[in-house]
């Protein structure tokens, strides 16, 4: 009698939520702009563009051609916990009083403990919105603060 001796071994990690969420603790954003000190932000979004889609019918075939039509740029909108400065306010200031300077180029950078990992530079950025979060002082969390930039390009900072 001939037996056969089959291991299956099952390896499963886990990783407690609270490890996971330490190992992104350090991560941060930092804006640089023309006349403005560097700002660090705890989340951004809206890095992206998208092109429009021109159908073109090739000939007589009947064949749809795609082509890339007019590229358009997400706004940016980074947040961050209220600070004791005004930077992102009297830009967005200067915006609402049609000030000159408003647009400036800025990058912005994606830190690990103060060491970039990846940047992209924007091209004429503004502020289209700048919002601060409901304060409410029964309630016991930090205020937060907003900016929404509009640009026109993107691309990766060297």
């Amino acid at each position: 009698m001939t037996r056969i001796l089959l291991t299956v071994c099952v390896l499963t990690l886990v990783v407690p939520t609270a490890a996971l969420a330490q190992s992104n603790a350090n991560l941060q954003f930092r804006l640089e702009a023309d006349g403005m000190p560097p700002i660090l932000f705890t989340s951004c979004r809206g890095i992206g563009s998208a092109s429009e889609v021109i159908e073109v019918r090739e000939g007589n075939s009947g064949a749809v051609l795609k082509t890339p039509g007019r590229t358009s740029y997400a706004n940016v909108v980074c947040s961050r916990p209220v600070a004791f400065d005004s930077t992102l306010f009297e830009w967005r200031k200067q915006v609402e009083d049609g000030l000159p300077g408003m647009r400036k180029t800025f990058t912005l950078a994606l830190l690990d403990r103060n060491k970039v990992m990846k940047a992209w530079k924007f091209a004429r950025g503004w502020p289209v919105k700048w919002e601060l979060s409901e304060l409410d002082a029964a309630k016991n969390e930090v205020a937060i603060e907003t900016i929404e930039i509009a640009h026109e390009g993107l691309a990766l900072s060297p």
